[in-house]
């Protein structure tokens, strides 16, 4: 019974409260049904990556897309421009600073600007003219490819300096697109195998160490440096373009040994490998593939098979072969 008196009780009071509630002071002025600000924003900020397969034609790509929310119809309808300023070179070059990156200012001989659907190009960057009813403007830069150099990483940056009236969306309104062209064997790749060096039968292939820390195996990065070649890149224990090998108690690299690797587009035949740091390097190394491995990719598995030779340096006499890899590499990503 008390457990019913008060459920009743308390209903009662819910009740009251309602009605007393729907009671409101005289309102002076117009009501609406819509409140809060209408934003422009860059929908890609702060960074936008694109990769994209080689080409040789003029491809349009979208760098970035600026997006009006309206908070009401009428802000909808309003016809404004908003401004953007391309950010210079030297902004580039801080962020390749900070974030460790090697970007290059995109050249404007390689792209044009679609400049239809109310865009245009001004001295100082872009205007994007928002007719009523627009709410997204999608920035396309139409890149030739005959002209892209595959060796370079490009990169444009954008502010909104001109928001059309309307609210900035704080992180929203600078963008750093980058542009990079892949090589059909370009990403990241697992490598297994064998490596021996004539000078110390105790090195081996860095698998030997990386399994004493539960981290084999060894990964590397193929990257893109024309359309039939990639340079090895160890981004997993040197941090740089060398090839490094188990010690009997650590591991180590050899300085001024690095590999790039060309391949036969029709094929997919390694035809030959050099020493990213010269053929010879200043320290008398060279790179020369080891002829009687496999040496060819599967584009069935994306797995290359690859035997390659450290030649020459102090310890051996000049020519002669002083470390050899046998190697496997399964793709396992993009980079």
């Amino acid at each position: 019974m008390k457990n019913n008196f008060l459920k009743y009780s308390f209903l009662g009071l819910a009740l009251m409260m309602l009605f007393a509630s729907c009671v409101k002071d005289p309102y002076n002025g117009k009501e609406t049904l819509y409140s809060g600000k209408t934003y422009v924003w860059i929908t890609e900020a702060p960074l936008n990556n694109q990769f994209f397969d080689v080409f040789t034609n003029v491809k349009p790509i979208t760098v970035f897309t600026v997006r009006r929310d309206a908070a009401s119809p009428a802000d909808l309808q309003k016809a404004v421009t908003v401004s953007l300023t391309a950010l210079p070179s030297t902004y580039i070059d801080a962020y390749n600073t900070a974030n460790g990156t090697s970007y290059t200012l995109m050249p404007t001989s390689i792209y044009t600007v679609t400049t239809t659907g109310g865009i245009s190009v001004t001295s100082t960057g872009l205007a994007l003219n928002y007719a009523a009813g627009d709410f997204a403007k999608n920035v396309v830069f139409n890149v030739d490819g005959s002209k892209v150099d595959l060796s370079k990483q490009y990169a444009v940056a954008y502010v909104i300096t001109n928001h059309g009236g309307f609210s900035k969306k704080v992180g929203y309104d600078t963008v750093f697109a980058t542009v990079a062209i892949k090589n059909r064997w370009d990403g990241v790749y697992a490598a297994t195998g064998t490596m021996t060096d004539v000078t110390n039968a105790a090195y081996s292939h860095i698998n030997t160490f990386l399994a004493t820390q539960s981290a084999a195996p060894m990964q590397y990065e193929l990257r893109t440096t024309s359309a039939t070649q990639c340079v090895l890149f160890d981004n997993y224990v040197v941090g740089g373009v060398a090839t490094p090998f188990s010690t009997a108690t650590s591991w180590s690299y050899y300085g001024s040994f690095g590999l790039v690797v060309n391949f036969d587009p029709v094929t997919n035949a390694i035809t030959s490998v050099t020493n990213y740091y010269g053929q010879p390097a200043g320290n008398g190394r060279s790179a020369r593939l080891d002829v009687t491995a496999p040496n060819v990719y599967d584009p069935a598995s994306k797995t290359i098979d690859i035997g390659y030779q450290l030649v020459g340096g102090s310890l051996v006499p000049v020519g002669a072969v002083r470390a050899t890899w046998r190697e496997t590499w399964k793709y396992i990503g993009s980079r």
